[in-house]
Order: C-alpha cells, then structure tokens, then sequence
C-alpha cells in the first residue's frame, strides 16, 4: 500500500542530526556546577569547623574536667582551700574518696554520705563530679 515516494518518518526522524545546543547552555551548566561546589565547599568547612571546637571542647573537659564549669560556691570555702597546700589537697581528697566508698560500701545513711559529700566539697571547692581522680 505504500507507495514508492512514501516515506517512513521514524527512520527520517532517526537519520536527523541532534541539534546543536544553544552556546550559552555549557557556560550556564558550568557556572551552576562551580556554585554548587562552593556551597558544598562552605557546608564542608563549616562542619569541619564546629566538629573542631566539639573535639577541642571535649579534649578541655577530659585533660581539665572543672575549666568549663563554673565554680558552685565561690566563698569561704574556695579561699580555705586555696590555702592548702596542693599536694596535701590531693592527699585530703583521697582520704575523703576512700571514707565515701566505704560509706556506700558499709550502706551508710543518706545524712553520713551527705556530710562526706560536703567536705569534700569544701575541700576541693568545685563540684564534686568536676574533681577528676587520681589514685
């Protein structure tokens, strides 16, 4: 039925060339692709950045556990403590860290392990979690 001038127009269609892009096309792809590398580049650093400052943080706390945190009383107690000499400081803390475990240990009253809680305090003049150990 088909004539011999007839023509299939999908294999006309199929033997056209692809046009050719318009020439702004590659430099506006092109742009856009440097942006968004840049804001990638951005978010990249600044991640970089506060995961630093999280880390160095975190370091502080670990090598010196009281530098971030506020003394809980600075009063008499801090001045008393100052006085003492460091080493028999350490040496008081001790003391009072072994008569506390002996305390939880022998099931002491809520009013002992408090008073023990206080002069070690006292003694330290930061916070009781905030006084690191060394036995």
């Amino acid at each position: 039925m088909t004539a011999p001038h007839d023509f299939d127009l999908k294999t006309y269609c199929d033997r056209l060339p692809d046009p050719a892009p318009p020439a702004a096309l590659h430099d506006a792809t092109l742009r856009a692709f440097r942006r968004r590398r840049a804001r990638r580049a951005a978010l990249l650093a600044t991640a970089a950045g506060v995961a630093c400052v999280a880390i160095g943080m975190a370091g502080l706390q670990v090598l010196s556990p009281g530098a971030l945190a506020p003394p809980t009383s600075p009063t008499a107690s801090v001045a008393a403590a100052a006085t003492i000499p460091s080493a028999s400081r350490a040496d008081a803390l001790r003391d009072i860290d072994r008569s506390l475990q002996a305390a939880y240990d022998a099931g002491a009253s809520d009013a002992e392990v408090e008073a023990l809680w206080a002069q070690r305090t006292a003694l330290s003049g930061r916070h009781p979690a905030a006084v690191p150990l060394s036995l």
